[in-house]
């Protein structure tokens, strides 16, 4: 069965949000072989921060919908926002699922980058920029692996390459 509504006090929500939770759940209901339905639910309690039931209905929209890459990332998102180890199992499984994308390829590179895992990390960015090599955040992924190495000439490239694309982005200055 669908996550009980009553395990999120919505007395306090907005009606609206209130509505949403209710349409997104009796969906769910109607269909509850369907993997859209439930990642649908997923997305509407995530979008609403009730992260523990998020989780959960990614996980069955996941088993519903085994060839669907949202739903492992989504859930690996989640769970990367206080661990990126904890995140990067999902989103490697997505990034299998999905193929040659390169938005998860630069996730990963964010993910593994965040682990200290450079090698791995510089792999996935460059595989997403073959793909779209002026993407700013494959750019400033590739800075921040060369400003870890010491690679100063190249790290400054990297950030101007990327600057030029997004000059005011916080990330590209800092570094």
């Amino acid at each position: 069965p669908p996550p009980a509504l009553l395990e999120v006090d919505v007395s306090r929500l907005p009606y609206s949000v209130r509505v949403a939770l209710d349409r997104a759940q009796r969906e769910v209901v109607e269909s509850p072989l369907s993997g859209d339905a439930w990642g649908q639910l997923a997305m509407t309690f995530y979008a609403h921060e009730f992260l523990p039931q998020a989780l959960d209905c990614f996980a069955e929209a996941a088993r519903l919908s085994p060839g669907d890459p949202r739903w492992p990332y989504l859930r690996g998102m989640i769970r990367a926002e206080s661990d990126p180890a904890l995140g990067l199992t999902e989103i490697e499984l997505a990034a299998r699922i999905a193929g040659d994308q390169p938005e998860m390829e630069t996730r990963l590179g964010e993910l593994l980058l965040a682990l200290g895992r450079l090698e791995e990390s510089e792999t996935r960015f460059r595989k997403a920029a073959l793909k779209t090599p002026d993407q700013p955040r494959i750019q400033l992924g590739l800075a921040r692996i060369a400003f870890q190495r010491g690679a100063w000439d190249e790290c400054l490239r990297l950030v101007e390459a990327a600057s030029e694309r997004v000059p005011d982005r916080r990330d590209a200055l800092e570094l």
